[in-house]
C-alpha cells in the first residue's frame, strides 16, 4: 500500500472509456439497424454472417455496460482511494466482460469472414482456404481464452478478490499468453481489410472512383491498427501495482476493437446510402453518369448481390 506523501491525486479517467465507448457503440448501434433493415426489407435474407454480427453487437453492449458499473466502482481510480468492497466490484465485473469480449471479437471476425465467403466464386481456392483457416483458428482461440481465463488464478475468485495463499501466473505469463492471443487475431484483421482490395483494384475506372471504393472497403485496417495499440499496453498491465488503473486503458482499447470492428463489417452492407453521399461530395459522377459504373455495378453485383442473396 502506497503511503500517504506518496499517493497521487485523487481522480479517476474513466470518463475516457465512458465517452469515448459509449459514442462509437451508438454509432455502431445504428449501422448495425441499418444493415438489419436492409437484409429484412423488403425481403428477408438473413444469413450466418448476420446472425454473427448480431451476436456480437449484443455482447458490445453488455460489455460495454460491465464497463461502465466497473468504472462506477472504482475502475479508473488509483487502487489506494477504492475500497475493498468495490475493488473487488469492479474486477469482478471486469472478469464477466472478458468473456463477452473474447466471444464478440470472436463472431465479429467469422462474421466478416463468412461474409467474404460469399464471394467464393471470385476467390482462387487457395483464398477460400485461408479465409477459413483464419475462422478455425478464431474459434480454437476463444475456447482456448475462455478456458484460460479460469486457469489463472487458483482459486478462481482471486480475480476479483483477496483469498489466503491463492495463486496466480506470473505477470510475464500473463504477458506472453496476451501476444500469443493477439498475433493471429492481428494478422486476420489485416488480411480481411485487404482482401476487398484484389478485386477493385482491377477494375478499369478512375483511380479516384477505385481510391474512394478501397478505402471504404478497408476501414477494417482501423481495427488492426486498435488491436496494435491494445497489445502495446499489455505489458504496463501485467506489471501494474495499480490495476484499476492501469486495466482501465487497455479495457477501453479492447472495447474500441470489438465495435470498431463491427462498424467496419457493417459497411459493405449499406452501398447505397454511401453511394449518395458521395455523390453529395462530389467524390462519384452525378447519378445520370452511373448507369454504366462498374465499380458499384461490380461491386453490388458480387458483392453486396451475393451477400443478400441475389436481388
Amino acid at each position: 500500500m502506497a503511503d500517504a506523501s506518496s499517493r497521487a491525486v485523487n481522480d479517476t479517467i474513466s470518463l475516457r472509456l465512458i465517452i469515448s465507448c459509449g459514442i462509437l457503440n451508438g454509432i455502431m448501434f445504428l449501422m448495425y439497424c441499418a444493415r438489419m433493415f436492409s437484409r429484412l426489407y423488403p425481403h428477408r435474407k438473413l444469413a450466418w454472417d448476420d446472425y454473427t454480427v448480431s451476436i456480437a453487437a449484443v455482447f458490445s453492449l453488455v460489455a460495454y455496460g460491465l464497463q461502465v458499473v466497473a468504472c462506477t466502482h472504482g475502475m479508473g481510480r488509483h487502487y489506494y482511494y477504492v475500497s475493498v468492497e468495490d475493488r473487488s466490484i469492479a474486477l469482478l465485473c471486469m472478469f464477466v466482460n472478458s468473456y463477452f469480449w473474447f466471444c464478440g471479437i470472436a463472431c465479429m471476425r467469422i462474421s466478416v469472414g463468412l461474409l467474404l465467403l460469399r464471394l467464393k466464386d471470385s476467390w482462387s481456392r487457395s483464398w477460400a482456404w485461408t479465409i477459413w483457416t483464419i475462422i478455425v483458428i478464431q474459434v480454437i482461440s476463444t475456447v482456448a481464452s475462455v478456458i484460460l481465463q479460469l486457469l489463472v488464478c487458483r482459486p478462481i475468485r482471486l480475480q476479483w478478490e483477496v483469498v489466503p495463499d491463492g495463486v496466480c501466473w506470473s505477470p510475464l505469463a500473463l504477458q506472453v499468453w496476451g501476444y500469443l492471443y493477439s498475433a493471429p487475431s492481428i494478422l486476420s484483421e489485416f488480411v480481411f481489410s485487404l482482401m476487398p482490395l484484389s478485386f477493385i483494384w482491377r477494375l478499369n475506372r478512375p483511380l479516384l472512383e477505385r481510391v474512394v471504393v478501397g478505402i471504404l472497403m478497408t476501414l477494417g485496417l482501423f481495427t488492426t491498427s486498435i488491436a496494435i495499440v491494445k497489445t502495446s499496453y499489455m505489458a504496463l498491465y501485467s506489471h501494474s501495482e495499480d490495476a484499476l488503473r492501469h486495466f482501465l486503458t487497455i479495457s477501453m482499447w479492447c472495447e474500441l476493437e470489438l465495435v470498431v470492428g463491427i462498424i467496419a463489417g457493417c459497411i459493405p452492407c449499406l452501398k447505397s446510402p454511401f453511394q449518395r453521399i458521395l455523390r453529395r461530395w462530389q467524390l462519384l459522377p452525378s447519378k445520370s453518369h452511373l448507369d454504366n459504373d462498374q465499380v458499384f455495378k461490380h461491386y453490388h453485383s458480387t458483392v453486396v448481390g451475393k451477400y443478400q442473396g441475389g436481388e
